[in-house]
This record gives C-alpha cells, sequence and structure tokens, in this order.
C-alpha cells in the first residue's frame, strides 16, 4: 500500500469499505474521484494482485479479505464515517435495499438521527428471520441513535424485537 499514490490508495480505501463486491460507481462516489481514475486504479490493483475480477462485469472483489481488512483499517477513522455517509446515500441512489445499506448507516448516523433509526429498524425486520444476530444488532444501533428523549414506547418498540432476536 505504501507504493502506491495516495489518490489510489483512497480509492482502494473506498472499494473495501464499499464491500465485496464493490461497483466501480459506488466506489467512485465514496472516493469522491471520477469513474475513469477508479477503473486505472483497479487495473493498478489486479496488476499487482490485491484485486480480482469477477463473473459479472463491473464487479470486482479484493484478492483475500485480510488484503481487504488491511487496506479498509489503513484508512483514518475521521474518514471512514464520511465514507460510510457517501456509500449509503449511493446505494440508496441505486436503490439498494435497507440491509444492503445498514451496514454503512450504522457505521456513520449520528446521534438522533431519526431516518437512520428508521432504516436501521426496518433492515433489521426484513433479516430477522435468516439472520437474526444480524438483526439484533441493527436493532442495538437503532437504540443508541434514538435522541436522548425518546420515551419509553419508542425505546420498547425497538426492545422486543432486539429480544427476539437475540433468542
Amino acid at each position: 500500500l505504501s507504493s502506491l499514490s495516495a489518490r489510489a490508495r483512497r480509492v482502494l480505501q473506498a472499494a473495501a469499505l464499499a464491500g465485496e463486491p464493490f461497483e466501480p460507481g459506488v466506489v467512485a462516489t465514496v472516493a469522491e474521484v471520477e469513474e475513469k481514475r477508479v477503473l486505472a486504479t483497479i487495473d493498478d490493483g489486479i496488476a499487482r494482485d490485491l484485486l480480482r475480477t469477477t463473473e459479472v462485469p463491473w464487479l470486482f472483489v479484493f484478492r483475500h479479505p485480510i488484503v481487504r481488512r488491511a487496506v479498509y483499517e489503513s484508512a483514518g477513522e475521521g474518514w471512514r464515517v464520511g465514507a460510510h455517509a457517501r456509500a449509503a446515500e449511493a446505494l440508496a441512489a441505486r436503490g439498494a435495499p435497507a440491509p444492503v445499506r445498514a451496514h454503512h448507516v450504522e457505521r456513520s448516523a449520528r446521534p438522533g438521527d431519526e431516518a437512520a433509526v428508521e432504516l436501521l429498524a426496518e433492515a433489521a425486520r426484513e433479516s430477522a428471520s435468516l439472520a437474526p444476530a444480524s438483526a439484533a444488532g441493527w436493532y442495538a444501533a437503532a437504540l443508541r441513535l434514538l435522541p436522548s428523549d425518546a420515551d419509553a414506547v419508542r425505546r420498547s418498540a425497538l426492545l422486543g424485537p432486539l429480544a427476539a432476536s437475540l433468542g
């Protein structure tokens, strides 16, 4: 990673953050660069054996989960917060379902963000039967984001399903 230019490193960090597989358009939004620069960086990443193609055009993956994790963790926490917000927005613009966006919203929402609370609760409801651990995590994240003055009824509307998911 240290041999890459700062821009190439930022693009790869955005790709690591975007998820797997990742799509260059989402990466361009997250990295705040033009898509043609993302594609050039993907070519370089493939040549360096950091990235791989998939069977689907326009979708790419990291060579190994450890490589992806190392690239992700090389980005600063402050940048990651903003980048997760940009990823959530890009996925929403593409019509991605709530469970796909929830990962990014959970990592970028501000306390008291009602839209984030609703999205996390929706993702949890949609995931509860197939992925109860993920649902529990999203219910817990929604609870953490509730405004401090949220009433008991509002909290119990999240605590009940959280308990069911944990069960």
